[in-house]
């Protein structure tokens, strides 16, 4: 039986940061939650929760643990190609540009603007970067600014080795990036440092699918009195619909995922749609939907576990099941974008979900992007820490990358759910 306190605890912390329910999985809650306890010394949940009503640093504290920072240097580069190009073609405010990351985690996203808007040519003076979160301990991160080799993925590192130090802690950004950044520690459901309509450019990516509607209208709320007359806003791939549902307009520039309040000129880019073929054994495993196991350098121990089939998390509702099976469909077509677009409609609608982030992941394999494959099967298990199939990839991914030991934790707890 589940404690009633549980619950209230749960309620108490999705309702302060706005988490849509169940978007975190309930085995994370009774980790975390276990965590605290044993720290604070107590038994039971309707002790903690008192505790939780009386501490504002104990809500803190578990909220540290419950937001799980996942993110690295140039995420999406197309995102940072819009942004040189709004630089380049002159399309926002002169004078000083002041760009606002919300949810920087630990503060890669806004050092990637700022070297992004220095390697375009702007000048010290010209621009700062304001950066907020609701983690201190990301925060805390970012503010000293040295990172190790999680934070710097693919193969284009150029600019690491112009914009940092590397010092036998990580790699240490230069004071000439991060005097451009200003850290702020806050969440954007509350009252604000930031002045109204200031910001030509806003990025909130990655966040508002994890919000429950009422946050999604108050954030929206927030974004819109921040932003700039004829300024950007930049959200998540998965965030295209509720922007738009916001009231916000598309800017055509591939996989920026850019919006603007007022419509802009840019004419689409008219493409027929077509498969996006994967070559070798990747194209056989989207014709199947096959797990990680169809791959020639897995293990000969390896045994092929069962194909896709729509998830018990998904089955009881009719449209559930059809937006699934067509997403199945046109990824097994070859029709990759497609189906992603399929995926993230059904979690505009749904809300999360670890068997919709495991299919994007396998997409993403399938066409070669191992950096964004990996990013999904981390949200596949983070959400269902027992996917067997996600915690394999995730091991030859790591195995891959020369992470040897990261990738035998992953072999380890995908042998336990056999």
């Amino acid at each position: 039986m589940i404690s009633e306190f549980l619950n209230q605890i749960i309620e108490l912390i999705e309702k302060k940061i706005g988490l849509k329910p169940k978007s975190v999985s309930f085995l994370i809650w009774e980790w975390v939650l276990k965590e605290r306890m044993k720290l604070c010394n107590l038994s039971t949940y309707e002790d903690y929760y008192k505790r939780l009503q009386m501490s504002p640093h104990e809500v803190q504290e578990l909220v540290e643990l419950i937001v799980v920072p996942e993110t690295w240097f140039f995420r999406d580069k197309s995102v940072f190609e819009f942004l040189t190009s709004l630089i380049h073609e002159k399309k926002i405010q002169n004078g000083p540009l002041k760009v606002l990351s919300v949810a920087c985690s630990t503060g890669e996203e806004p050092y990637s603007i700022a070297m992004t808007l220095l390697a375009a040519g702007l000048a010290p003076k010209d621009f700062m970067v304001d950066a907020l979160d609701i983690s201190k301990k990301s925060l805390t991160k970012a503010e000293i600014g040295i990172y190790g080799k999680n934070s710097f993925r693919g193969k284009e590192l150029d600019y690491r080795d112009v914009y940092f130090d590397h010092t036998s802690e990580g790699y240490a950004i230069k004071e000439d990036v991060k005097q451009h950044v200003h850290f702020y520690f806050g969440n954007i459901l509350d009252k604000t440092p930031f002045d109204a309509h200031s910001y030509p450019l806003i990025f909130c990516r990655n966040v508002l699918i994890y919000l429950d509607t009422v946050a999604q209208e108050r954030t929206f709320k927030q974004l819109k009195s921040f932003l700039a007359p004829g300024g950007y806003l930049i959200v998540g791939p998965a965030e295209m619909q509720i922007a738009r549902n916001a009231g916000f307009e598309p800017v055509h520039f591939p996989r920026a995922y850019a919006f603007t309040l007022e419509q802009k000129e840019e004419k689409p880019v008219e493409e027929k749609p077509r498969p996006i073929q994967a070559k070798g054994t990747r194209q056989r495993l989207l014709q199947k939907l096959c797990a990680p196991f169809a791959f020639a350098d897995l293990p000969p121990s390896a045994e092929a576990p069962a194909m896709i089939q729509v998830a018990p998390s998904i089955q009881g509702s009719d449209t559930k099941t059809l937006m699934l099976e067509e997403a199945l469909k046109l990824a097994n077509g070859g029709f990759f974008e497609e189906a992603s677009s399929v995926c993230f409609k059904f979690m505009h609608q749904y809300g999360a979900n670890p068997d919709i982030y495991y299919l994007l992941g396998l997409i993403q394999h399938a066409i070669g992007d191992e950096v964004k494959a990996e990013e999904f099967f981390h949200k596949t298990v983070y959400l269902r820490p027992s996917h067997y199939e996600a915690l394999v990839y995730l091991a030859l991914l790591h195995e891959k990358k020369g992470e040897f030991n990261k990738a035998e934790l992953f072999r380890k707890r995908a042998q336990k759910n056999l």
